[in-house]
C-alpha cells in the first residue's frame, strides 16, 4: 500500500491506473491530512478524515456482518435473540 500511495516520492509521473489504485486505498487520505496537518491547514484535516472514518465504518460493518463464532453458522446471517431461559 505504501508503494502505490504517495508517501515518498509523488505520483504525477505514474500511469493513471496506479493513481487510481493509490487514491482508492485508505492510507492515500491519511497521507493527505497528515500533509494538511503539517501544513498548518486545519479545514484540509475534515475531509480525509471523514473518508477515514468512513472506511472504518464500512471496514466495521462488513467485519459484524460475516464474522462467525461457529464455523457451522452462514455467513450474512441474521442475529435472533434468543432466550433459552425455558
Amino acid at each position: 500500500m505504501i508503494k502505490i500511495v504517495a508517501t515518498f516520492y509523488s505520483l504525477s509521473t505514474a500511469p493513471a491506473w496506479v493513481k487510481t489504485i493509490g487514491h482508492a486505498l485508505p492510507f492515500s487520505y491519511l497521507v493527505d491530512g497528515v500533509h494538511a496537518a503539517f501544513a498548518g491547514n486545519a479545514a484540509g484535516v475534515v475531509f480525509p478524515s471523514l473518508i477515514l472514518l468512513g472506511f472504518t465504518v464500512l471496514s466495521l460493518a462488513l467485519a459484524v456482518a460475516t464474522f462467525r463464532w461457529d464455523p457451522n453458522t452462514p455467513i450474512l446471517r441474521r442475529v435472533a435473540i434468543r432466550n433459552n431461559h425455558s
